[in-house]
């Protein structure tokens, strides 16, 4: 999970508000331009775990007139401060542009932290890591496609005996919003309910005895594709390749 640093800081023995002022500053920042976006609550909802480790009601009402201090001031080691940081910059930038006013809360923490290294490194360098962090959750609708055709699959087999195939699709170069209506079709007789829309590209090898799944996405557009791969052995999708492409 990319957010089990906060997990363990929950089970962990810690000052009993150390989770509490921690979501507080993170809803605190997707305040920040005024409205909590569609795109902030479900990033605060889903992969943060303020429901279950703090009480709602009081990360809203909790005294937020000084966060950055109050944060710097928990019994965390200097990693974790980071990562915390790491964090805050992606509630900043999930939906798609970070503010001035953001912007100023994040250099607001960065600059509450007493250690030298958080001190001397550049915010742009936090900024880059919590841009991973986003691209890591951008690539999870390719993971569940293809969990979803790895299951399908077994399905398909029960039938026919053998795995199906399908030719990679949509086409890199094509846009992939129109394609993917062409390609459903290609998956008439698979027995999988395909998306209205789809991120990344597919293709499936199939046998009598094997098959495989590869699905590539390329999310900051750079044209370098990141490349997961699921087998009948392996169902669940394995990252190949460039660990480190977007």
């Amino acid at each position: 999970m990319i957010f089990a640093f906060l997990v363990s800081l929950s089970a962990a023995t810690l000052p009993n508000n150390t989770m509490l002022i921690m979501a507080a500053s993170l809803v605190e920042m997707a305040q920040q331009d005024g409205k909590i976006t569609e795109e902030e609550h479900n990033l605060l909802k889903n992969k943060f775990p303020l429901n279950t480790d703090t009480d709602p009601v009081a990360v809203f009402t909790l005294d937020k007139s000084n966060l950055p201090s109050s944060i710097a001031s928990l019994s965390i080691d200097i990693k974790q401060k980071e990562s915390f940081l790491h964090l805050l910059g992606l509630v900043s930038i999930i939906d798609g542009k970070i503010s001035q006013e953001e912007m100023d809360y994040l250099l607001r923490h960065k600059e509450a932290q007493k250690d030298n290294r958080i001190q001397q490194t550049e915010i742009k360098t936090y900024l880059k890591q919590s841009r991973k962090l986003l691209n890591k959750i951008q690539h999870e609708p390719v993971l569940e496609t293809m969990k979803a055709m790895s299951a399908s699959q077994m399905k398909y087999h029960k039938r026919y005996k053998r795995f199906f195939s399908a030719s990679l699709c949509p086409n890199y170069k094509s846009d992939p919003a129109i394609e993917w209506e062409t390609c459903k079709t290609q998956y008439s007789n698979f027995p999988w309910v395909a998306p209205g829309s789809v991120t990344g590209s597919y293709k499936i090898e199939g046998s009598k005895s094997a098959f495989v799944i590869t699905g590539v996405v390329d999310i900051d557009g750079d044209g370098q594709y990141a490349t997961y791969v699921s087998t009948h052995s392996n169902p669940n999708p394995k990252r190949m390749g460039n660990q480190s492409t977007d």
